[in-house]
């Protein structure tokens, strides 16, 4: 007989599950399954095979879904109904409400153990979730806003283009009330960049657009309203599930997000975002302590190392417990292929709440950082309103790494994660307050491109074009010279000159320029080194 390992924890408070045992059963193999690695076209949708391709990611035995003839066997064995499924883990999450079943199940031969995750014996706990904070509702101008983008130089791969278009984000969360309906979303939903929905807590219950946390955690990315609030990835396409409960706090909410994870991979998903982490639960049984930070112990550190190892950039928060007498970070930010986000202010410095690393193991965590101390968010209002937690650092560097690989789609996602390190502000003396610091995603894509081309000849760019008050040159010089920089009117007046030091190779010249003092119009801009002239038009409009 198997051994019985029995973890009864506090049940979901709804009717679907409120005198349900839900028990974790976990299979010994995957043998005459009718699925095979050879055709994983069964199991795997277009874009997540063309994602393991890119990647060189092969098709290995955890690709392969639960054996459909182990599940049948669990499921004849009485009045037995699955909740979800984990390929993954090689297990299935059933619920019943016959406790004589348990012991059945486990002497399965399929079966190689068996957990019981939810109990009608449970003792209730009140919640001991903290609501959203929305803080200074009041209408603020766009320059406040914006500085979560500018603090990593973002807004410059905007103006090049790179808004997360082509990119597929997941978010995981406990609910998104308004993001159907709120005006930020909009844009979303006329480009068709919501691709799915999906509750992994309760398919048949209502509350997916109840709770607003998801809402706002997606504004800070999705969001887009040009003159109000605009988020760090607003042309991405994103998935919504909903893998936490609201009302408990169980271990169940990790299997869903190990099932969530698995399918945002199967449908081919680039980053997930997830705003959650897991210490305490409602039977303190059950808690986790922080021996359990070793990136290989928990369900949703595993998840979400698995999720890695598939191709997929995954990011999650630190954790809020910076004030608190757990002081650490949470699972799955322990993981150890993952970016794990802590929070700071305004200022760059950080929010006393994110939580601190290491792991237990010694690995710098967090990894980076993004503001998360009076972040802006789109409340269930709509309106544009400030919130602290790491759960909106987190979302903020999503959209910027959807916007980073959008420039670079042929990198692999630990490729990904090593520039965004590598730009960190403090990479060079990492700790564990702020990780390798307030990572330049700009700086972070001008590697890449230096790395990827190359020009032989001599050449300038000028971006974005039509010009703004601040704008970029970009420079290809063959050798380290002096170069003079004008600007020169229709009528051929010199109105800017400049020296400036270049290198060979690429050069990025950042120009400002009070263009309100200049009609409207064609403009050119010179190079010139020696007589040897480059030049380029722009437009002042």
């Amino acid at each position: 007989m198997h051994w019985l390992l029995l973890v009864l924890l506090f049940l979901s408070f709804n009717s679907y599950s409120q005198q349900q045992y839900k028990l974790l059963v976990y299979f010994t193999d995957k043998y005459h399954s009718e699925y095979t690695l050879s055709t994983p076209q069964n199991y795997l949708s277009e874009r997540a095979l063309e994602r393991r391709q890119i990647q060189g990611i092969e098709i290995i035995l955890n690709d392969l879904p639960v054996n459909n003839h182990y599940v049948d066997k669990v499921l004849g064995l009485g009045d037995v109904s699955t909740v979800l499924r984990s390929k993954w883990m090689n297990a299935v999450l059933v619920s019943f409400q016959d406790n004589m079943l348990i012991e059945q199940i486990n002497n399965l031969a399929c079966v190689s153990s068996v957990k019981i995750l939810d109990s009608p014996n449970s003792i209730h706990h009140p919640d001991n979730k903290q609501n959203l904070e929305l803080l200074n509702k009041a209408a603020l101008d766009y320059g406040k806003g914006d500085r979560q983008v500018e603090m990593h130089n973002l807004h410059l791969l905007h103006q090049i283009g790179y808004t997360g278009s082509g990119m597929q984000i997941a978010v995981f969360d406990s609910g998104f009330n308004g993001a159907d309906s709120l005006e930020a979303f909009e844009y979303m939903h006329q480009n068709e960049n919501l691709l799915g929905i999906k509750d992994f807590v309760n398919p048949v219950d209502t509350d997916f657009y109840q709770a607003g946390h998801g809402r706002s955690v997606l504004s800070t990315m999705a969001g887009y309203m040009p003159g109000y609030f605009i988020g760090t990835a607003p042309d991405a396409s994103y998935y919504l599930f909903r893998t936490e409960d609201g009302s408990s706090e169980t271990l169940v909410e990790e299997f869903n997000w190990l099932a969530a994870a698995e399918y945002a991979d199967s449908l081919g998903v680039d980053i997930i975002n997830s705003s959650l982490g897991y210490t305490t639960f409602n039977d303190s049984l059950e808690n986790h302590n922080y021996n359990d930070m070793d990136g290989n112990t928990t369900i949703v550190t595993k998840a979400a190392d698995w999720a890695a190892s598939k191709g997929i950039v995954v990011v999650n928060s630190a954790g809020n417990s910076g004030n608190g007498s757990w002081h650490y970070i949470g699972a799955p930010a322990d993981a150890d292929s993952i970016l794990t986000i802590g929070a700071v202010a305004y200022d760059s410095s950080k929010a006393s709440f994110s939580s601190f690393g290491p792991t237990v193991d010694g690995r710098i965590k967090p990894t980076v950082v993004a503001r998360g101390l009076n972040t802006y968010v789109i409340d269930n209002e709509g309106d544009r309103a400030t919130s602290n937690g790491t759960s909106f650092s987190s979302p903020i560097i999503a959209g910027a790494v959807a916007c980073l690989w959008q420039a670079y789609p042929n990198e692999t996602n630990m490729s990904i994660i090593d520039y965004v390190q590598r730009f960190g502000h403090q990479a060079d003396s990492p700790d564990f307050l702020l990780g390798y610091g307030i990572p330049n995603f700009y700086n972070a894509y001008l590697e890449l491109e230096n790395r990827n081309y190359f020009v032989p000849q001599e050449y300038i760019d000028v971006y974005p074009n039509p010009i703004t008050n601040q704008f970029t040159i970009k420079y290809f010089s063959q050798s380290l010279k002096q170069v003079e920089l004008a600007i020169y009117d229709v009528l051929g007046r010199k109105i800017l000159t400049q020296l400036h030091e270049v290198k060979e190779g690429r050069n990025y010249i950042a120009v400002s320029l009070d263009w309100d003092k200049y009609s409207d119009s064609i403009y050119v801009i010179q190079m010139n080194h020696g007589g040897q002239l480059l030049s380029q038009k722009i437009l002042k409009f």
